[in-house]
């Protein structure tokens, strides 16, 4: 007696049977309003309202797009950071020069080799010669009411663009100096547009002390925490950075 009414005293197995049942058959319905689709509109119209209409259905579609939304994304997010990386790499050699005045008629290799012998290299005797430079160039068009285009300049070997940025803070008693010539003169890595970005981001937590200093090398972002024995860390993503904006947040809070 008890193992006939077995059924009856299972409501959640009795309810997933008739669950299963009631999918059978709308896939039946379903698959024979696909067969006559393309022969009628109205039978596609109601092929799609079943589908909309049926819990069954779209919590099944919406599992599958879910999944498949995600490992695209996934997908496209590896594959971005890898072209990253490679353009990147590709500006190995590469160094941006900033403040240098545009002239006319002007010769970039001239003016690069000018700031690199002259304000960088000025203590070293192996000198930067117009050989080891491959190419240069000033960013963008010109535009007269625009301040002064950067120059990127080549070398032909990452040595000779390692012994430049190496070097590079000799250009600090230059820049320092009330009787110079012209503005500040800066010398960064050619980072790629997302790494510029991200690079913003870490010197704007510097000027608001969130982090000690911020500074690139070979393409790569580094930051120094704050404190006596604040180490480096390297950063990769924004996401590497939310934990500054909240403890800045926190911070706020607690004044407010």
């Amino acid at each position: 007696m008890a193992s006939g009414n077995a059924a009856d005293v299972n409501p959640l197995k009795r309810q997933r049977q008739n669950s299963s049942f009631n999918m059978s058959s709308d896939l039946s319905k379903l698959n024979d309003l696909l067969d006559s689709i393309s022969s009628d509109e109205n039978e596609f119209k109601q092929a799609i309202s079943l589908i909309l209409n049926k819990e069954n259905f779209k919590n099944a579609l919406a599992g599958v797009f879910v999944t498949e939304v995600t490992q695209l994304r996934n997908e496209l997010s590896d594959l971005y950071l890898r072209i990253d990386e490679m353009e990147q790499y590709s500006r190995r050699n590469c160094l941006k020069i900033t403040g240098i005045p545009e002239e006319k008629n002007e010769n970039t290799d001239t003016l690069a080799l000018n700031v690199f012998n002259n304000l960088v290299l000025k203590e070293n005797t192996e000198k930067i010669s117009v050989k080891d430079i491959s190419r240069s160039h000033r960013v963008g068009k010109y535009d007269p009411r625009r301040k002064t285009r950067d120059i990127i300049v080549k070398f032909t070997s990452y040595r000779d663009r390692a012994k430049v940025y190496g070097n590079k803070k000799t250009l600090k008693s230059y820049n320092n100096n009330p009787s110079k010539q012209t503005g500040r003169i800066l010398i960064n890595e050619a980072l790629t547009t997302r790494r510029s970005e991200l690079y913003g981001k870490t010197r704007d937590l510097v000027k608001k002390k969130k982090i000690d200093s911020t500074w690139t090398y070979d393409g790569r972002i580094y930051v120094k925490l704050s404190g006596p024995r604040g180490k480096n860390v390297i950063i990769n993503s924004l996401e590497d950075l939310e934990c500054f904006h909240e403890d800045n947040a926190d911070s706020n809070h607690e004044e407010g």
